[in-house]
């Protein structure tokens, strides 16, 4: 539709006789039924300053006698675009990258856009993923590679769309871990978000006696207790275990 255009009106016909005017009428009433919207595409129609003062987008001033038009003002829309977001960090988890930052408060829908590149040069970086909060997981998987990241806020007013700038030229790094050497294990639980930082070490699993009873184990914190019915004892710091 674009590259269509209306015929334009052929002059009036010289000598009136019925057919030429005929001709002639019907032309000027269709090119008004395509302007005023009655036949074709509405692409066609003719807008009026009326039209636009009633779509916001022009203002009626009254000059004299005369009603000039001047853009419509934004009636207070703040376009502004959004504040740097703060505090981005990583925290490098199995198998998945934390990008957390500070997110602050906006009067509108906003959200924040996750870039990612494997160098350090940010015209290389990808929208790997958006967020409304402050923090997006990257599941990159367990592999070794070295992954570069960007942030920046869009906020949306109307149909405006308000991009930010990004939080820093330099990006900051994150490694996901390959091998399960991390979690933080309390009162017995395993969640994912426990084995994604942390380390395991001894101190921070406790076990309880029924798991290990069900091993054949007993922990044995009373000293005085009878060890003639086990064949194999393990000192403690705090007591023993006696194993049958």
């Amino acid at each position: 539709m674009a590259d269509e255009r209306i015929p334009g009106l052929i002059d009036p016909p010289a000598v009136a006789d019925n057919m030429s005017l005929e001709q002639w009428m019907q032309q000027v009433t269709e090119i008004l039924r395509l302007t005023t919207g009655q036949l074709g595409e509405s692409g066609y129609t003719y807008v009026s300053y009326n039209d636009l003062v009633n779509a916001g987008i022009f203002t009626p001033v009254a000059t004299g006698e005369t009603t000039d038009y001047e853009p419509a003002s934004d009636n207070g829309t703040d376009l502004t675009p959004p504040a740097l977001p703060l505090n981005v960090h990583i925290e490098n988890g199995f198998s998945i990258i934390y990008v957390r930052f500070d997110y602050p408060t906006f009067d509108f829908p906003s959200y924040a856009e996750i870039w990612r590149s494997v160098t350090t040069d940010r015209s290389d970086a990808v929208l790997v993923g958006t967020t409304g909060s402050g923090q997006y997981p990257d599941n990159v998987g367990p592999d070794d590679t070295v992954y570069y990241y960007w942030v920046r806020l869009v906020k949306t007013v109307g149909s405006y769309v308000v991009y930010g700038a990004y939080h820093d030229d330099q990006p900051v790094q994150g490694q996901a871990q390959s091998q399960l050497s991390g979690a933080a294990l309390e009162e017995g639980t395993v969640t994912h978000e426990k084995l994604a930082v942390g380390a395991v070490t001894a101190d921070k699993i406790n076990a309880g006696t029924a798991f290990i009873n069900d091993l054949g184990v007993e922990v044995m914190y009373n000293l005085g207790g009878d060890e003639s019915n086990y064949t194999m004892k393990i000192d403690l710091v705090n007591g023993f275990i006696h194993i049958k």
